[in-house]
């Protein structure tokens, strides 16, 4: 009897034991675990999610140039020949101010058929207004009373013709010799007159005026670039002229025709130059 009780007392024994040694075993995996996650989270870092465009940077070649609508190209409107010039390239000159001296006859034929028109035109007024009251009194039809007042206009617009031809010179300096003065504030970037020179209204311009308080880059887009580039962008402008300096610009214009010779579209960016570099 007392070898049955112990053959029943052994299983009993192995089987209070067995449950105790399996948690000890899920105890120590858990606490491994824990260590594990908590040296893991130690080196986690988060950052709040944002929405933004993508940055693409990608260099471009370009040239500079000034901004057509502040650049005024003067080309003499009547031949003659320049008795000297006041300016040189690259100076700035202001609205007004004398550039160069021109000998032309034609000049003086401008003159005199300007005061001509001025006496004319004074003529044309006086019997506008002589007519106005003779057609008040019933002396003059509707008819004559029109043809004086359309003197009077035509008149008035060969004198404004002119004064306009006449604008950008002085008054006669004697010889048939005037003076052309400045149409515009701004720099001289060309320069192709010197005394003596012979100009005409057909030939090149004798020189040009810039405004350079902004300027345009002309930037080339080649074909791989195409998806990048977008007018409304902003763009960094860099010169091997001034090392380590950016200059703020935007792309206000994209060609949609490449061009034949460098085989790209061309981006303009407009670039604001207040310091005139």
């Amino acid at each position: 009897m007392i070898q049955k009780q112990f053959l029943f007392l052994i299983p009993a024994f192995c089987l209070y034991l067995l449950p105790a040694c399996s948690e000890n075993k899920e105890r120590t995996t858990t606490s491994e675990e824990n260590k594990i996650n908590q040296q893991f989270l130690k080196n986690i870092k988060t950052i709040e999610v944002v929405k933004a465009d993508q940055e693409t940077e990608m260099t471009l070649t370009r040239k500079v140039i000034s901004d057509p609508e502040k650049t005024i190209a003067y080309i003499p409107l009547v031949s003659g020949i320049i008795e000297r010039t006041y300016f040189s390239l690259g100076n700035k000159v202001n609205k007004g101010q004398r550039l160069m001296d021109i000998r032309s006859t034609e000049l003086n034929s401008l003159q005199a058929e300007l005061i001509s028109t001025e006496s004319e035109l004074a003529v044309a007024r006086r019997e506008w207004q002589t007519a106005q009251s003779m057609h008040k009194d019933g002396m003059l039809s509707e008819r004559e009373l029109l043809e004086a007042e359309a003197q009077v206009k035509q008149a008035e617009a060969m004198l404004a013709k002119l004064t306009a031809d006449l604008s950008v010179f002085s008054s006669n300096k004697g010889n048939g010799t005037f003076s052309v003065t400045n149409p515009a504030s701004g720099y001289i970037i060309t320069k192709d007159v010197t005394s003596g020179t012979t100009v005409s209204a057909e030939g090149e311009p004798a020189f040009t005026i810039a405004d350079l308080s902004s300027v345009w880059i002309i930037a080339n887009v080649y074909a791989s670039n195409l998806s990048f580039v977008r007018e409304g962008m902003d763009a960094v402008i860099t010169t091997l002229s001034y090392p380590g300096e950016q200059f703020p610009g935007k792309i206000t214009a994209l060609s949609q025709v490449f061009d034949p010779e460098d085989k790209a579209l061309k981006a303009r960016i407009a670039m604001p130059n207040p310091e005139l570099n």
